[in-house]
């Protein structure tokens, strides 16, 4: 399976966007197009489950890590110049860096750690409760600092996720992928 992306700009260097449970590729748009007018190749990708990419029934952090590897390769013949991955998105990062090799990652908001074996019926009721929370109606309520076309992106993320992912990652394997600290030069 190769996981759906979107592409901004052109450049030598290329970067990487790795969004949040229950986010889109869509989601990085304000980034991204910063990141691109700034003379940088961006991909944004969607994880197992999310946005258009497909449901992953056997998710799993090293999974979704197989999946994003697999699809930069297709996509780029580098290394990124700069990975960024959020929340969920930071914890693959993580555990990506060594098949990646980023120049450099930002970790936004990300867990590092991954406490596997969570009750599926607990999950599948909290993701199925925020999944239907966020409607547009409800983002405009609960984040009245969103855009309308942070709205239309969240709310349109939120259609597309599939819980059941979701699911299937919190029961897997927990595992650290806390990134080392780099040398001080």
């Amino acid at each position: 399976m190769t996981l759906a992306a979107t592409e901004w700009g052109s450049g030598q260097s290329t970067v990487l966007l790795l969004h949040g449970m229950l986010g889109c590729r869509q989601s990085w748009w304000r980034v991204a197009r910063e990141l691109a007018s700034r003379n940088r190749r961006v991909i944004a990708l969607d994880l197992p489950g999310h946005g258009d990419s497909d449901a992953e029934p056997a998710n799993s952090v090293p999974r979704v890590v197989e999946l994003v590897v697999e699809t930069w390769k297709a996509l780029s013949s580098d290394s990124p110049a700069l990975a960024m991955g959020h929340s969920y998105g930071g914890t693959v990062l993580a555990a990506a860096l060594d098949q990646l090799a980023p120049e450099s990652a930002v970790f936004i908001d990300s867990p590092f750690t991954k406490r596997g074996g969570w009750d599926p019926s607990v999950v599948r009721t909290e993701y199925a409760r925020s999944k239907a929370a966020r409607t547009a109606d409800g983002l405009r309520e609960r984040r009245p600092f969103y855009s309308e076309r942070d709205i239309e992106v969240e709310s349109r993320a939120a259609e597309q996720f599939d819980v059941e992912s979701a699911v299937a990652l919190a029961v897997s394997e927990g595992g650290d992928w806390t990134p080392s600290a780099p040398p001080r030069s």
